[in-house]
């Protein structure tokens, strides 16, 4: 008898890192699969055995701790929140994946796990890659298959893969990254393949997708890079070289901007938002991320310390800026960043919560001994960091799917140096 339990915790053991990879595999396709293999992982981890350790495990982990705490500050607020009890449960539930973090880490328990887990989020996202450049190059058409009448659909595009063009660039810019590393690190034919991948997923990234954010997070991520791989002296020679390069880039930015579509695109979205930062509410700019930033600025400063409560962003926006609610098109559920997001649903409270959560993973990133598993770790903590400023990385689905992932499988185990 104690045998065949023992067999069929094993097998449970198994059966939630297959899940887990599977979920993994999903993120860039979209929620509902990844929901589905989620929820399975979550079944065989319960039927594991082994339960109270890993609650001493998962909570002797700085990095789920924290997240454990977030979750329930913004659980604790609906008891305060203006808004409408549906609704706060309902962006509480969006908050979910801080809970995914110390459930998913017990699986990646060995450095053999680790390596397979990005392994199998590299598949997905050069697999949505390839199929993409067949999309480009009129090999095979954008799909938009209806599979649930008119309202639901299964597409592809060349923007956006499967899902829309933030997320799929925000992922492609991490891939990128993931793939410059092992360029860097490994030698031969895997270096060449890594740097050949890096080079097609980066010129998707640049040159194809409009997704802002991802672009963004690609030049951050090998600026990281260069400072991670280079002594001091290349280091100031690099600031000094890359302070040239703006400098004339800013001087020349017409006639760089014309080099191609994607580049004008993105430099007439940057100038269009910075002129709107200084014109006054109207219905032209309320809805503009910059007229945003600030209203969600006001409404923290109403509520400093622990918000308006978990939900209430839409409310707070009717209530506290009525002004504003009067010329806007339609309030929308947060600000499109991460930091004011959380000000405004549990205040200061909130964003010190999860600037110490990023803390906590830088430190714990610096002190991984392998210098392939730092340089992602940091990457990925990076990105997070920057990604926070212009998305909900933590509330919106595919990123924070993302972030809970990577989360897990990065600090699940960490290796400290004697």
């Amino acid at each position: 008898m104690l045998t065949n339990t023992l067999k069929f915790h094993e097998f449970s053991q198994k059966a939630a890192f297959v899940c887990a990879l599977t979920f993994a595999f999903f993120i860039p396709f979209g929620p509902a699969l990844t929901n589905l293999f989620l929820f399975f992982t979550l079944i065989f981890i319960l039927l594991s055995g082994g339960l109270r350790s890993h609650i001493q495990n998962i909570w002797s982990n700085e990095v789920s701790k924290i997240a454990i705490l977030l979750f329930m500050l913004l659980a604790i607020s609906i008891t305060w929140s203006i808004a409408e009890t549906n609704d706060a449960f309902r962006v509480l539930k969006k908050y979910l994946p801080l809970l995914y973090i110390p459930m998913l880490m017990p699986i990646f328990n060995t450095e053999a796990r680790k390596k397979i887990g990005v392994n199998i989020f590299l598949i997905s996202v050069t697999t949505i890659l390839f199929i993409i450049y067949l999309m480009k190059f009129d090999i095979i058409p954008e799909l938009d298959i209806p599979i649930l009448g008119r309202h639901r659909s299964l597409s592809i595009t060349i923007d956006g893969g499967f899902q829309t063009h933030i997320i799929t660039n925000i992922l492609m810019s991490f891939s990128a990254y993931l793939y410059l590393i092992r360029a860097r690190i490994r030698s031969g034919r895997k270096s060449l393949i890594n740097a050949i991948l890096f080079i097609l997923t980066a010129y998707y990234v640049i040159f194809i997708s409009t997704g802002t954010t991802g672009q963004v997070l690609l030049i951050a991520l090998i600026t990281l890079f260069l400072f991670q791989i280079l002594n001091k002296k290349w280091i100031v020679i690099f600031m000094l070289l890359a302070s040239m390069l703006v400098l004339i880039s800013i001087s020349n930015i017409d006639k760089i901007s014309k080099v191609h579509p994607n580049i004008e695109k993105t430099v007439n979205k940057f100038v269009d938002r910075y002129h709107k930062l200084y014109q006054e509410p109207s219905a032209e700019n309320v809805s503009h991320r910059p007229q945003r930033y600030i209203n969600s600025i006001k409404m923290i400063a109403s509520d400093p310390w622990f918000g308006s409560g978990t939900g209430s962003y839409a409310t707070a926006y009717k209530e506290k800026l009525p002004e504003i609610e009067k010329i806007t098109t339609g309030t929308k559920w947060n600000p499109h960043n991460e930091y004011l997001s959380i000000g405004v649903q549990v205040g200061v409270a909130g964003i010190f919560l999860l600037l110490f959560l990023f803390f906590n993973q830088l430190k714990a990133a610096g002190q991984i001994t392998t210098s392939e598993d730092r340089y992602i770790a940091q990457g990925f903590v990076t990105l997070i960091i920057i990604g926070c400023t212009a998305n909900s990385m933590i509330m919106d689905s595919g990123e924070s799917h993302f972030f809970a992932y990577f989360s897990a499988l990065l600090f699940s185990k960490i290796k400290l140096d004697e």
